[in-house]
Order: C-alpha cells, then structure tokens, then sequence
C-alpha cells in the first residue's frame, strides 16, 4: 500500500474520497440528530399538553362534584325548612359533610343580613357577619359562586368557598362549603410525571401555590416561595392555555404545557426536564462519534471497498429512520449490512423503543386509576360516548351501571383509609371476574364503580347487577388483617333508541342507584323503576 501513496493521483483521489466519506457521515449524523431530537420535542409537547389537558379536566370535574355537594346540601336545608321543621341540628349535618375524609373543612348558613346562623359548630358563641365575602354577596344576590383564594381570617390559611342560595322561611340566605388549598395541594402531589418533571399550580400573581413537597409560609414569613415557572410570564399574560419551552428558576431548559382553571383563578403548568427526555439525543451523539471513530480507521485501509458497501447502507437506514419516525416509533428498523452500521441500527431501535414505552406508560397512567388498575372517570366517559354512537350506527344495545359500595365512610372511620383501599381493590377484582371481554369496567369516582355493559334488555342488565350484589354480599374481604363483610347497591339504565347523550345516560343510572340505597341498600334498580 505504500507505493500507492507515492502516486498523487492516488493520492488526491483517496483522500477526496475520504473527505466525502466524512463529510457523508457527518450529515448523516446531524441529520439523525436533528429529526430524532425534533420528533422527540414534537412528542413531548404531546404529551405533556395531554397530561396538562386529563389534570385540569380532573381538577373540573372535583370542583363540578363539590359544586352539586353544596347543592344538595341546600337542597336538603330547603326541604327542611320547607316542612317546617327547625334548622338547629345543622350542624350535626355540616360536620358530617366537613369530617375527615371529606373535601370540606366547614360549612356555614348566613341569614338576609350576613350574620352566620349555622356552622359545623354545634353553637355558635358570637355573632360573625360574612356580608362582605364576595362569595356570600353573590348567594344572597340568587347567583351560585366559587370564590377565588383567599386568606381565612381565623386560621391564617389559604381557602375558597362555594356558595349558592337558599330559601328559607321566604327568606334568601346563603349557603357556602369551605375547601381547603391542601384539597387543591393534594391533587397536585398524587401526580406522577414518571420521573420526567413536575406540576404546579400558580396564582394569577404567579405566585406558587401547590407543587410536590411545597409548603406557602405562613403569614408574616419572608415572603412567598419563588415562582418555578417564571419564564412562562409572558406567555400566561396572552393565552390560557398553551406548550412551549422556557428556563425556569434554576436555569434549567423545560417543556411546559399550562391552562387556566378559570373558576379558581389558578393556573395549572405540567413541566417536562427537557434534559431527560433528550438524553436519548445524547447517547446517539455519543454512540454515533464511536462509529466515526472506526469508520474512519477502516476507511483509511479499505476506502476503496467501503466507499461502495457505506453509501447504499446508509441511504436505507436514513429512510428507515424517516419510516420509524412518520409510523410514530411503532415499527423498528431491519438492516443487515455486515457492518458497524448494525450497531446503530440497534442503538436506534432501542431508542424508538424507549421513546414508545414512555409514551404507552404515560397514556395508560393518564386513562386508568391508580389504586384499582381500572380505568378511571375520564376514559369511561369517554368510552360511554363511543359506545353510545357505535349504537346508534350498528343497532347495538348500549346499558350503563353505577355501583356504590354500601356505608364505605364507615369502613374507613372503623378500621383506616388502608382498609378502605383494600376494600376498594377487593371489589374491584370481584367485578373484573364478573364482567364480560366485551364490557367496559372503571372506577367512577369514591367508592362508586361503572360498567358500560351490553345487555340486550332489562332483564339481562338485572340479572348481571344482582350477580354482583349477590357476590359481594357471599365474599369475605380481607382489609388489613380484618375480613369485611361489605354489600353493594347498583342501578342500571338502557340508552333509549337514538339517544345521543352519555350525561343523560349516566344521570339515569344514578337515579336508579340511589333509588336502590333508598330501598335500604344491597339492592338492584332500574332507571324506569
């Protein structure tokens, strides 16, 4: 070989034909670099803006659910009052609503004036006026209202409050349930970004509110905690909701997904550590200067025979890198080139895989519920809508059941909130065994399960709900070293030919659940019942 070096034209074309080797290479890997790295940012706005998007529909429906608490709540004063009956023992009735376990701290009833008449309390040992609360004014005005934060002024805390009016004695009063931030806190702590980042919750201030592990100083401290998105200030001043990258505090590059949670005024942000998600970008620049490196060495001996057996080789793997890439890491790249190529092929493969499993994991932990494994409120509706047109279009039928595991407060009262999740999960399992592939179980929220089943009529759909009730009644459950006898109650309901609504649906159900807990529970009813 080394009389060939003597020779300039040899010379000349070799290293010509190294450096457009090299110079292939090295586009090649900038271009593998520069689409794998977009396509994993393009990803990861997905979904975080996903993740955003399910968080601030859960936080929604828990204000809607408190909402119809209140509701009932005055629903139930209004009848009292109504038949004449005293309102003194309301207290027993708000302390119950704002017990342990329950998502309010108080519960309070101010009369025409403001004056608080009622509370949690069993007596109240000093006139208190509240006409100057904006969520009282709104009540006594006929207007139902969710206040934004505010500062209590016994305890210091941070709390809002969802009035609404009530008549009594031909009087309007107002009727208003207390929650606590630590509701809101605890929302935002049960989430789980899987390692990748974190979310928060800000004040229209931007001031932090609710984060993993945070904690607001108490009035009269040094001052609020920094705010950990203060890079998205520009952002969250001109749309309510939106993706984008910024700097947070600490210097760091994120990907963050934020929404307005607009009866709150709070805004809710879902960050992603743009370094881990791209670490994959940097184990294939690091992988591909190894490949380099040896391509090189060998090309300086066999540049000639390489040149040949390189470019086609790398031709293909850049379109199946481009095919990996549009199928949205579902397919892998199979290339046999005898080469070191095979080793980035499956270093590229184990990226897509990486990418694709994280992708999976995050979906299912955003459709199912952590404790059951079931899915969760969210997907069974979503489901249900589905289900819903699928009979419209194929003439299927469609039922909906709605099951309450009887007085579950009191199993957790008893025996402990861990002896409340095994219940939780021993029912669950016990309808999973009872349901058919076809049908759709979940947990609907509490200690209420929802099964989206195909009976053909009101026969079949009783005859599933009392095999049900009938095995929950016959099984032991053992609850933290305790065996629980537990019932269920359950209501069921047919869509109606045409009918397009899940909500309508689902209201029907429930109505028929609770006319089964009327019955005296541990029992079955039907919607038309």
């Amino acid at each position: 070989m080394a009389f060939l070096f003597k020779s300039p034209l040899f010379r000349r074309q070799f290293f010509a034909l190294v450096a457009l080797v090299a110079l292939l290479i090295g586009a090649l890997a900038g271009a593998m670099l520069v689409r794998t790295r977009s396509a994993i940012m393009e990803r990861d706005a997905f979904i975080v803006a996903s993740y955003r998007d399910a968080v601030a529909g859960s936080l929604d429906h828990w204000l809607d659910d408190r909402i119809t608490d209140v509701r009932r709540a005055g629903e139930e004063i209004e009848r009292v009052a109504a038949g004449g009956a005293s309102l003194s023992g309301l207290w027993r009735r708000f302390r119950d609503l704002s017990g342990p376990g329950e998502p309010f701290i108080d519960f309070l009833l101010a009369d025409e004036k403001g004056d608080i008449v009622s509370g949690r309390a069993e007596t109240i040992t000093r006139a208190v006026n509240v006409a100057d609360r904006d969520y009282v004014r709104a009540a006594l005005d006929g207007v139902p209202f969710v206040s934004s934060l505010f500062q209590g002024r016994l305890t210091g805390s941070f709390i809002f409050a969802l009035s609404r009016p009530v008549e009594v004695g031909g009087e309007r009063w107002a009727l208003a349930g207390i929650v606590s931030l630590e509701q809101l806190a605890a929302i935002v702590e049960s989430l789980n970004l899987q390692g990748l980042g974190s979310a928060y919750l800000l004040s229209d201030e931007l001031e932090l509110v609710a984060a993993p592990g945070f904690s607001r100083e108490a009035p009269g401290g040094e001052g609020p905690a920094p705010n950990p998105a203060a890079g998205l200030a520009d952002a969250l001043g001109t749309a309510e909701r939106g993706v984008g990258a910024y700097r947070n505090l600490d210097g760091e590059l994120v990907t963050g997904a934020w929404a307005r949670i607009e009866r709150l005024g709070l805004w809710l942000v879902i960050e992603f550590d743009r370094e881990l998600a791209l670490r994959p970008v940097a184990d294939l620049l690091s992988f591909l200067r190894w490949v380099a490196v040896v391509a090189f060495v060998a090309l300086f001996f066999l540049a000639y025979v390489l040149a040949a057996r390189l470019i086609q080789p790398i031709e293909r793997l850049l379109a199946a890198v481009k095919q990996v890439r549009d199928a949205e890491y579902r397919g892998s790249i199979a290339i046999k080139t005898g080469t070191e190529l095979d080793e980035l092929v499956l270093s590229i493969n184990d990226m897509a895989r990486a990418v694709r499993d994280r992708e999976e994991r995050l979906r299912e932990s955003a459709a199912t519920d952590s404790l059951t494994g079931l899915y969760n409120h969210g997907k069974i509706v979503e489901y249900l809508d589905l289900e819903l047109k699928r009979a419209r279009r194929d003439g299927l039928p469609v039922c909906f059941v709605m099951a309450d595991i009887d007085h579950f407060k009191a199993v957790n009262d008893r025996y402990g909130h861990q002896a409340g999740d095994d219940a939780l999960r021993g029912v669950a399992e016990l309808m999973r065994s009872l349901v058919r592939d076809a049908d759709l179980l979940g947990r609907y929220g509490g200690e209420e399960f929802a099964v989206i089943l195909g009976a053909r009529d009101r026969a079949e759909a009783a005859g599933f709900c009392e095999r049900v009730r009938a095995a929950v009644e016959a099984k032991d459950f053992a609850c933290s070293g305790t065996n629980l006898r537990l019932t269920i109650s359950l209501g069921y309901a047919l869509a109606r030919p045409g009918e397009r609504s899940g909500q309508e649906l689902v209201a029907r159900a429930d109505r028929a659940l609770y006319a089964a807990k009327a019955a005296g529970r541990n029992a079955v009813r039907g919607s038309d019942e």
